[in-house]
């Protein structure tokens, strides 16, 4: 009985998250700041980036949809969606990809 309510507390803290890996590139030669990724109700900050500079943003992402990434870039905030993921029943799939950050545009290059 322990056995069978243990598996069912952690199917349900495992529900309707994933793992979400996006690699994200300055595309500029200038300084990208105040970058975020949201999702999930949750909001992650990640480093500045300088010039041509790249960042991992790895994290567990609840719920379906895209992150939204936004970025502050020539003293102006700009916001866009990244990769859609999906959760199921104690799995799911992430946003898995490459995003580019071009000044007051976020281009995506891969997304799996």
């Amino acid at each position: 009985m322990r056995f069978l309510l243990l598996a069912m507390a952690l199917t349900t803290a495992a529900c309707g998250s994933s793992r979400s890996d996006l690699t994200i590139i300055n595309g500029t030669d200038e300084r990208i700041s105040s970058i975020q990724v949201a999702a999930g109700g949750d909001v992650w900050y990640l480093d500045d980036l300088e010039a041509r500079q790249t960042t991992m943003f790895t994290a567990r992402v609840s719920g379906d949809g895209g992150p939204k990434v936004s970025w502050r870039w020539r003293d102006q905030i700009h916001a866009d969606d990244a990769c859609y993921y999906a959760a199921g029943f104690g799995y799911g799939y992430g946003p898995k990809g490459r995003l580019q950050i071009n000044g007051s545009e976020m281009e995506i290059l891969r997304c799996e």
